[in-house]
């Protein structure tokens, strides 16, 4: 310590920082200012801001005293370092979350099936890649579920979907699940197409439904296809029919 007998309380790691600044102090007369650990009486380790002032003789110039206060900030620094402790604590699940939301983005990006994802005010929050294709158009923002109106499907008897009729609709207000239902919808290249919308509400521990889910693609190869056959089936029963008579 040579000669810094008060040091001998001081923290290890700190003496040489505070001795280091100490002697700055003296040499060019600057306020003397530093932080330190000291070991108490009873062995706990407290946290002191130093702050002091050199007094100079009015005459001389020469240093006669030194002036300052010792205050106690263990508090203050144990709290700033929970505070660091909850940030880091925070970004890390953050990046947990974002990294957990990637892996999923790109799994949902490579199913051939369109899928939406809503909030429970039904507000569109994230969709795949797959959406805009099957639409024929880029997702259309919704802020609620008034705003699915802006879609235009309409029944299969061809009266337009009422907001709340919409299967995300029904999931979020009614906790329905709602498998395969069409739905006719004109494209943004005008092609009016069949879409088979599944959807169903996403509860969290406490069963209240947080964020609603659907999945659709286009279906109308495969009901054209149908259609056919049963044409062709109500042809061949006419005609085993009219063989009969």
């Amino acid at each position: 310590y040579e000669g810094y007998g008060w040091a001998r309380a001081l923290h290890p790691d700190d003496v040489a920082p505070t001795i280091g600044a100490w002697e700055r102090a003296v040499a060019s007369r600057a306020p003397f200012m530093t932080e330190h650990r000291v070991r108490r009486a009873d062995g706990a380790w407290r946290t002191f801001a130093v702050r002091a002032v050199p007094v100079l003789d009015p005459d001389t110039g020469a240093l006669v005293e030194w002036v300052g206060v010792h205050r106690d900030v263990t508090a203050e620094r144990e709290a700033a370092a929970a505070r660091e402790a909850l940030l880091a604590a925070e970004h890390a699940a953050r990046a947990a979350v974002d990294a957990e939301r990637g892996r999923l983005a790109a799994v949902l990006d490579q199913l051939p099936l369109g899928v939406l994802v809503v909030a429970a005010d039904g507000a569109i929050v994230a969709h795949n890649r797959a959406v805009a294709p099957i639409l024929g158009h880029p997702v259309l923002p919704a802020a609620g579920v008034s705003g699915y109106t802006a879609y235009g499907a309409v029944h299969a008897d061809g009266t337009p979907y009422a907001a709340e009729d919409y299967p995300l609709a029904r999931a979020l207000l009614r906790g329905e699940v709602v498998d395969q239902e069409l739905m006719r919808y004109r494209r943004g290249d005008g092609r009016v197409t069949t879409l088979a919308v599944s959807a169903a509400p996403v509860r969290d521990a406490d069963g209240v439904a947080r964020y609603g889910v659907a999945a659709l693609q286009d279906v109308h190869e495969r009901e054209e296809t149908r259609a056919e056959v049963e044409a062709a089936r109500a042809r061949a029963e006419e005609a085993n029919r009219a063989k009969s008579d």
